[in-house]
């Protein structure tokens, strides 16, 4: 408070929650399934007790010394060619208390199918002592609230007033719940919800938690194997239904009870638990973004933070934000540059409030680095951390603008969910993945300056239509898009029937959903959801497309939509390009773009034509804080972004003020910079020491090891002779790192991004000869990679490095001057 800061707390410590002092009847359930192949006709003896244990994962019920034993939960024959339940043979009074049973196998191939039930199934990652131990049962709202009203007993003797009065918010870090699933009262929430008892069909609905959701094959008569799809359905369902209510509500509303907000991660792994009604139901909806992820489609962040951003359109909610710069492969080789792109990515997706993992509190005795978890090396004792301030002040700058403005959402995307569920469970790389094209959708929409939100079928069915948009709680659709979906809710349908009738464009793709998901009374269900499609499709507001083709572009298959649904965007980018992204917000009457180039190497030329054309075009510079006119004509915006630059245009009704003459650099125009350099090295740990050169070299693999493995600054210092000055720029090529530029002592800036790209005023250049310096900020990655035999904490980040080789260091790149580019 003294120092204006914020703070959150989290509930316990690890993730989910959970404890050493919890009761028994509190540890979280799971059942864990194992299907072994039978042939007969013969006689098999097992000793099932040895086939029921669990999984061996590092964070299951194992490895907790209190779990109860593991139970046998049902034990099945299902023949190959069952056409139903009653097909089916429980075995479960022939098991002897020994575990072991004689099965007599009918004629042809069978299913045995083995079913434990375990409490204490999960444990807690990397708990802190007393919050270490079983996960507490998130389906349980009692157990949580009092596991919460334990937290709040135990702070009440130290703060004083309400929880609310020291921290802002509380919360819960991602939900990693997979392999719970089922409570105590599941089979009677089950038969109340969905209108039939689940315990016949009980060996078809589980699955592997740590696998690839429902990977089985079915070999059953067609349509039983079609109900059992169904039935799967509606146990993902009810499981959803029962964590929302149960775990998220009681957290949102034992925060808010005392005086804090909820902030809540809603992904987890490897299973999705309804993320989009999750992030609505909480005041601060929370993603994550992961440096050097191997692949951010299936780990990453663009659809967590898609999701996020999504409710929060719905719920109204102000705040957007994200665990930012997570990274577990490339600590200490993460730049200022690399975070500044991260961070403009969320900015894109619409998170507006970036929570840094981490700065690592370490005392001087932990030596160096200090004490590391899964964050990028926010430390005083990284290089850069000097420079940190700019990307800082970026950040806030931006961050304030979209937290006080109001998003300009125009497209819904509703995604192939329940099919998902049918066919794979709620395993999250399915959902992220099914279709290809299914969560790239959003990218190509903003790419023709245009955003999209994710929706589910609640969405449709709380909507109503207002002025031919559909308007859905806070936010607000010109068109729906209907991704590949097969299976839908009757009353979705219907839903989406009115929304037609009175003007709102769907665009169907690949189909029309034909069927009901759910088992329950599934001919009426599907009889509803054709007959409603059939009046759907006479509506010219709606389309029914083929599905983009894997390999070809799909922002041109998305500008064609747009130009088939005449839906013209409030601009219009001349070159649309793969790394070109445009966010839109509003502010009373002024509105609000977001360009970001995201190619690192690239520069972005183009013209934006707004539809307002009796605005005034304001450029809001984000690094400076600086505001004034763009230069413009009826409309038309002319636009040069370097690699990885972002910038805000405004328009407003206010004209008055300053114009900014823009200059560029004439690349025809270089003229390199020559000579001898002296190279002063001031390494964050050691002598300083000099070294001259005739040319710029990676001080990578170097045979001088003290340059090397060097972290830190470098003075780079020539002369070079000027018969001509009329140069208005020094170039130093594409950098990572971080410069400082002075000629002939005049400070020319610092660049930590991009292109390093300086303006020089006239007067800086003289005739004759002139000095340049460039003060160059290492990251601390050589260093790192040569303590990986003596540090056991470098040991261990390299280990996880995807490159495992030191990066590249030093000014490599012909440094030139420039003139400036003619009108």
């Amino acid at each position: 408070k003294q120092r204006g800061m914020v703070a959150d707390i989290l509930m316990g410590s690890g993730w989910p929650f959970g404890g050493e002092f919890l009761k028994k009847d509190q540890f979280l359930q799971g059942v864990g399934i194992r299907r072994i192949e039978l042939e007969g006709p013969g006689t098999k003896t097992l000793n099932v007790k040895e086939l029921w244990k669990l999984p061996g994962k590092n964070f299951g019920a194992h490895n907790n010394k209190d779990a109860p034993d593991p139970e046998l939960f049902f034990l099945r024959l299902v023949p190959h060619d069952a056409s139903g339940v009653t097909d089916v043979i429980d075995l479960m009074a022939d098991v002897a208390e020994d575990g072991t049973i004689k099965i007599n196998v009918p004629k042809g191939k069978c299913d045995l199918f083995i079913g434990t039930y375990q409490r204490a199934y999960r444990t807690v990652l990397n708990g802190a002592a007393g919050s270490k131990g079983p996960v507490v049962d998130h389906f349980d709202a009692q157990d949580v609230r009092e596991y919460m009203d334990r937290l709040s007993d135990a702070m009440a003797t130290v703060l004083k007033g309400d929880m609310g009065d020291s921290f802002r918010a509380l919360f819960c870090d991602s939900i990693e719940l997979s392999g719970a699933n089922i409570s105590d009262d599941f089979f009677d929430q089950f038969f109340k919800r969905r209108g039939y008892d689940l315990r016949p069909y009980k060996q078809f609905v589980y699955y592997d938690p740590y696998g690839k959701g429902y990977s089985d094959t079915l070999n059953y008569d067609q349509k039983f194997n079609e109900d059992i799809a169904r039935i799967r359905y509606d146990f993902n369902r009810t499981l959803i239904e029962l964590f929302n209510e149960r775990f998220v509500k009681t957290f949102d509303d034992w925060s808010n009870e005392h005086g804090m907000k909820s902030r809540f991660q809603a992904y987890g792994m490897p299973w999705v638990m309804g993320m989009l009604d999750g992030y609505r139901m909480v005041d601060i909806p929370e993603s994550n973004n992961w440096l050097f992820s191997p692949d951010a489609k299936t780990h990453g962040y663009w659809i967590w933070n898609k999701y996020a951003s999504s409710a929060a359109h719905l719920s109204g909610a102000k705040q957007v934000s994200c665990e930012a710069m997570t990274n577990t492969r490339g600590v200490f080789k993460a730049t200022l540059s690399m975070i500044k792109k991260n961070d403009d990515f969320n900015f894109i997706t619409g998170v507006n409030h970036s929570v840094l993992h981490g700065f690592n509190y370490s005392p001087p005795e932990a030596g160096f680095p200090g004490w590391l978890r899964y964050g990028t090396y926010f430390s005083e004792q990284n290089t850069w951390w000097p420079y940190f301030r700019k990307w800082a002040d970026y950040n806030a700058r931006l961050s304030s603008v979209f937290q006080h403005s109001d998003p300009v959402t125009e497209v819904a995307i509703l995604t192939p969910e329940a099919d998902i569920w049918k066919q794979w469970g709620l395993y999250r790389e399915a959902f992220y993945l099914k279709p290809w094209y299914n969560h790239d959708l959003w990218e190509s929409f903003s790419k023709l300056g245009v955003s999209a939100d994710y929706i589910n079928e609640g969405v449709l069915q709380r909507a109503v239509a207002d002025d031919n948009n559909m308007k859905s709680e806070n936010a607000t659709y010109k068109l729906v898009i209907v991704s590949e979906t097969t299976s839908m809710l009757p009353e979705t349908a219907e839903a989406i029937n009115k929304l037609a009738q009175k003007g709102v464009k769907f665009v169907f793709i690949d189909r029309l959903p034909s069927e009901t998901p759910s088992y329950f009374k599934k001919e009426e269900g599907d009889q509803k959801v054709v007959s409603q499609m059939k009046e759907i499709a006479k509506y010219k507001n709606v389309q029914l497309r083929k599905a983009p083709v894997k390999g070809k572009s799909l922002t041109e298959w998305t500008a064609n939509l747009m130009k088939d649904v005449d839906m013209p965007g409030t601009v219009t980018i001349s070159h649309a390009d793969e790394k070109l992204y445009v966010l839109k917000h509003s502010s009373g009457a002024s509105e609000i773009y977001f360009f970001s180039n995201q190619d690192e190497n690239k520069e972005q030329i183009f013209t934006a034509t707004f539809a307002e054309k009796n605005k005034t075009a304001w450029c809001w510079d984000p690094q400076t804080g600086e505001r004034y006119i763009y230069p413009q004509q009826s409309g038309k915006v002319n636009i040069r972004l370097q690699p990885l630059e972002s910038i805000l245009i405004v328009l407003d009704e206010n004209g008055k003020g300053n114009e900014k003459e823009l200059t560029f650099p004439d690349e025809n125009s270089a003229q390199k910079i020559g000579g001898e350099w002296t190279l002063k090295f001031n390494p964050f740990k050691g002598e300083s020491f000099d070294i001259t050169t005739d040319k710029l070299f990676d001080f990578t693999n170097n045979e001088d090891k003290r340059i090397a493995t060097f972290a830190g600054e470098v003075t780079y210092q020539t002369t070079f002779d000027l018969d001509n000055i009329d140069f208005s720029f020094i170039d130093l090529g594409i950098e990572k790192d971080i410069t400082e530029v002075k000629i002939n002592g005049v400070d020319l800036g610092v660049k930590w991004w991009g292109r390093h790209l300086y303006s020089i005023d006239k007067g800086v250049l003289k005739k004759g000869k002139n000095t340049l310096q460039i003060k160059y900020t290492t990251t601390l990655a050589n260093y790192i990679y040569s303590l990986k035999d003596s540090n056991a904490i470098a040991k261990r980040w390299i280990h996880n490095w995807l490159d495992k080789t030191p990066g590249p260091s030093g000014l490599k790149a012909d440094i030139k001057l420039m003139k400036q580019e003619s009108k």
